[in-house]
């Protein structure tokens, strides 16, 4: 299954490679949707995922959304991953650039 998801993540990149913004939406929230039900949502590969639907939603011009979504998963991953963690450190900077914006 998780080779599944990450194929399906991988369609999501290449959709937004094509300007297919609302397809690799939907794409990046199936596949959130799965893993959490699969591997929950602590897992590292969830928070990437999410870090990469906060990017697609932003390119949409869905600040608020992405916002929000950014917070919950800085959160999780100063959790899971520790204030140090170059992740952790990843999604405060993204986080901290959405809110400039």
């Amino acid at each position: 299954t998780e080779v599944t998801l990450n194929t399906r993540a991988t369609l999501a990149v290449a959709l937004i490679g094509q300007g297919k913004l609302g397809e690799a939406e939907t794409q990046y929230k199936e596949v959130i949707k799965i893993m959490e039900r699969v591997i929950g949502l602590n897992h590292p590969n969830m928070l990437e995922f999410a870090s990469m639907l906060t990017k697609a939603l932003v390119r949409q011009h869905k600040t608020k959304e992405a916002v929000e979504l950014c917070g919950e998963f800085e959160e999780r991953a100063r959790k899971v991953l520790g204030d140090g963690n170059p992740a952790t450190e990843k999604y405060t900077k993204l986080c901290q650039d959405l809110n400039r914006t």
